[in-house]
Formats: C-alpha cells, sequence, structure tokens
C-alpha cells in the first residue's frame, strides 16, 4: 500500500497548500520577522499530526533522525539555563525551539512524495535564483529591484539592510543544487541560473559563506561524478556553467567595466586579510579576522569558568566584556560581541560540556547514518546527509547557532534534508517503483 494512503486525508487534499506553507518560509525570510508566521502555522500542524497519530508519526524514520538531532541540541540549552547568566533570554529560547521541531514534523510529513519534494526543491531553487539576480542588479547598478542600495560595496539583495545574503544562499546551497539537478532532468540549460546563483555569494562579500561554497562544491562535484548515472552528462553540464561564466564575465567586462573593477577590489579586500594569517604575527591576524581570534579567547576563558553547563544560551554576549582581554578591539570602543564567531566554541560557552556531548552525539548519529546507507541508498541520500552536515558544521563562523533567525533556517534545512533520508531509508535500497516513486525518488 502507498505510504501516502495512511497519512491524514486533509494532506492528501491540500498538497499544493503544504508546499506553499513550506516556501513560505525562505521567500519571507529577508522581510523582517514575517517568516515567522509560516513557522507557527507549520508548528501548529506538526502538534496536530503528532496528537493526531503519534505511533504511526514516530514511525517515520526521518523524523527518528529529527528527533534525535534535536534533542543532542536542545536538552543540553535547557540544562545550561538553569543558572544562565541572562535566564530570562536563555529561558525564551529554550521554550521557543520546540516550534522548529513540531514544524519540522509537519515537513517530513508532506515529503514523503515524488511531486512534494521535486517540488520543494526545485521551488526553494527558484527562490534562491530570484534573489541573486536581484543581488548582481544591486552590484552592478548599485540599487536592486526593490531599490535597496548598495551597503559597503557588499551585495545584500533583499536582505538589505542585513549582509545575511551569503550566509543563507550558502547554507541553502545543497537544496539548491538537488533542485537544479531534478530540474536539468527537463531542460539542461536550467544549470546556467547557478551562474548568478555563484556570483551572489561571492558578491555577498561572506568569507565563511565563500568557503561554505568551495566545500559543497567539492564534496558535491564528487558526488555527482561518483554516485550519481550519467557522470559524461553531468560533466557536460558542468563543462556548460563554466563557458557560460566565461561568457557572462567577459560580456560584463566589456558592457559594466566599472562593477568588474569593484568586484576585484571586494574580493581582493575580503580575502586578501586572510593572507595574514599565513605569517607570525597574531595581532595582524586579529586584525584581519575582525577581533576573531580575541573573541575565541574570550570564549575559551567562559568555557573554562563554566565547563559543565555554560553560561546559557545566547550567555555570551552578557559576560564578553569580563572575559576579553583589554586589547580586545571591540571592548576598547565600548562594545561586546553577540556571539564568538565560531560555532564549536559558542556550544562550549553556552552550554559547556554538556552541549558538547550532545553535539559529539548528534554528529556520530549522522555517521552513522551515512555509514549505514547500501550503495543505492548513498547514491541517492548523500546530498541530504550533507545539506545537515553543512548547518552543523562545527567550523561555521557567520551567524550565532542559537539565534532565532539562524536556528529557524538551520533546523527548516534539517527538516527537509531528514524528510528525504527518511524517504530513502525506506525505499532507497529497491522496492515497488511506486513506493520509490512517493518516496521522492526516480
Amino acid at each position: 500500500m502507498d505510504n501516502s494512503e495512511t497519512m491524514p486525508r486533509w494532506l492528501l487534499a491540500h498538497r499544493g497548500f503544504s508546499t506553499g506553507m513550506l516556501l513560505a518560509f525562505p521567500a519571507l525570510l529577508p522581510f523582517s520577522g514575517l517568516y515567522n508566521i509560516p513557522l507557527l502555522v507549520l508548528c501548529g500542524l506538526g502538534l496536530w499530526c503528532l496528537m493526531s497519530r503519534p505511533h504511526e508519526v514516530l514511525r517515520d524514520e526521518g523524523l527518528r533522525l529529527l528527533l534525535v538531532l534535536f534533542l543532542c541540541i536542545w536538552l543540553p540549552m535547557a540544562i545550561a539555563a538553569v543558572d544562565a547568566v541572562d535566564p530570562v533570554q536563555s529561558w525564551r529560547k529554550v521554550v521557543s525551539f520546540p516550534v522548529f521541531f513540531f514544524a519540522g514534523v509537519y515537513m517530513v510529513r508532506v515529503l514523503r512524495c515524488r511531486t512534494d519534494l521535486r517540488r520543494l526543491l526545485v521551488g526553494v531553487w527558484g527562490i534562491c535564483t530570484l534573489w541573486s539576480i536581484d543581488a548582481l542588479w544591486q552590484f552592478i547598478h548599485g540599487f536592486d529591484l526593490l531599490g535597496f542600495p548598495l551597503r559597503g560595496g557588499r551585495a545584500s539583495g533583499v536582505f538589505f539592510p542585513d549582509l545575511k545574503l551569503g550566509v543563507v544562499l550558502s547554507m541553502m546551497a545543497l537544496l539548491v543544487l538537488e533542485g537544479m539537478r531534478k530540474l536539468s532532468e527537463r531542460s539542461a540549460w536550467a544549470v546556467l541560473a547557478l551562474i548568478p546563483f555563484f556570483a551572489a555569494i561571492v558578491l555577498s562579500g561572506s568569507r565563511s559563506s565563500w568557503v561554505v561554497l568551495f566545500v559543497v562544491l567539492g564534496v558535491y562535484g564528487w558526488y555527482l561524478f561518483r554516485w550519481v548515472e550519467k557522470p559524461k552528462a553531468r560533466g557536460r553540464a558542468v563543462l556548460r556553467v563554466a563557458a557560460a561564466g566565461v561568457l557572462v564575465c567577459g560580456v560584463l567586462a566589456y558592457t559594466a567595466p566599472q562593477a568588474v573593477s569593484q568586484m576585484h577590489e571586494l574580493v581582493a579586500k575580503r580575502a586578501g586579510s586572510v593572507v595574514h594569517l599565513l605569517n607570525g604575527d597574531t595581532d595582524e591576524v586579529d586584525v584581519a579576522i575582525k577581533a576573531r581570534l580575541s573573541a575565541w579567547e574570550a570564549a575559551h576563558r567562559i568555557f573554562l569558568d563554566h565547563w559543565f553547563n555554560g553560561v546559557g544560551p545566547r550567555g555570551f554576549r552578557k559576560v564578553h566584556a569580563d572575559y576579553a582581554s583589554a586589547s580586545d578591539p571591540y571592548v576598547s570602543i565600548g562594545r561586546h560581541l553577540h556571539f564568538p564567531h565560531l560555532q564549536i566554541l559558542e556550544i562550549a560557552a553556552e552550554t559547556g560540556i554538556v552541549g558538547l556531548l550532545g553535539y559529539l552525539i548528534a554528529l556520530t548519529v549522522l555517521m552513522r547514518k551515512l555509514l549505514g546507507m547500501d550503495r543505492v541508498q548513498l547514491a541517492r541520500g548523500f546530498p541530504y546527509w550533507l545539506a545537515i552536515v553543512v548547518t552543523m558544521f562545527p567550523f561555521a563562523t557567520y551567524l550565532a547557532f542559537y539565534s532565532h533567525f539562524m536556528a529557524a533556517l538551520t533546523w527548516w534545512t534539517i527538516a527537509v534534508s531528514t524528510a528525504g533520508l527518511g524517504a530513502v531509508m525506506r525505499f532507497g535500497g529497491g522496492g515497488d517503483e511506486s513506493l520509490q516513486q512517493c518516496a521522492g525518488y526516480r
């Protein structure tokens, strides 16, 4: 029997609504807190699913993985909040985090059929492509399609005045690449949309996003040539993108030389500072990476003083000035950092050994999940596994791990990815073709 037949009828009758709500979340990310509206709706629907059919829902492979990952992060947060330095803020985080899990319950349940998962991935690809084109327009003309100006030579696009564009695009890169791959099965030229996507990440000026994109492209490229069928066709697609990219750069150099000059200046300024890491002068290194070494030292001191359960979620900003060195460039001008710009250190400082243990368990579960896949499952599920790893990468430096925006984006991405992995584990190894298609695979 088709697994979709066991789902509540209203889910089947309103699949268009379900996909629309799932896509409404990323679509509304640039507009202040509007993304909370679909998030809360998804949370309510997830609660309804759990209350109406708890045993059936909990038998879902993807949902069990989502639950384990969530508890590994959330339980240490609750323990750390007991004696947090900012109890109000910490408990707000602890109480609000389950919203992400319940929203994920609904997402995992509705992303079980081939058309739904494909539609979502293509939708994410479309949204990110529109953002990217808008950011390119902003960089070339000085303002985007909504009239937002270029800020500090870095493209912010629809996220103006925040510089979150590169972070969001890089975190969604795996989903965008999978959406492109599915769309390219019908139109080989769909891959050309990756040109503005890559360009927008570069022009965002976010070094951490550049690193993430570089790693994603390297690993995903290996995956395409190693596991995906028709590697020659994939190779031709890569060459097509490269050739078109060279052509676009040539056209831009001829028609908009000023924009090309600005791009060169931006990349040289943002990437050139990292060269200081190669010399032995820690002061130069500190200035080059925006005082992050000082922030890491402060986080280390906080961890040593609060080694068991940390200072509580979002407590780093409360005590940063107390643990920063006298030469810290932020403290010297009367400012404090909100997070230490390194995910593993943020977890250590704010949730202590308990948080690090939970985080380690989560990474171990992910590794065991990868090693437990057979060849067919690995060929179909690796991109989703990699998407989860990217969101939980211990050396990420972009945004605060426990902040509401970052947590919402992280858990939305994890929910989509666990839905895909759940389908792979159910049907990836073989079985009836109709079941495999309902799981979201060819």
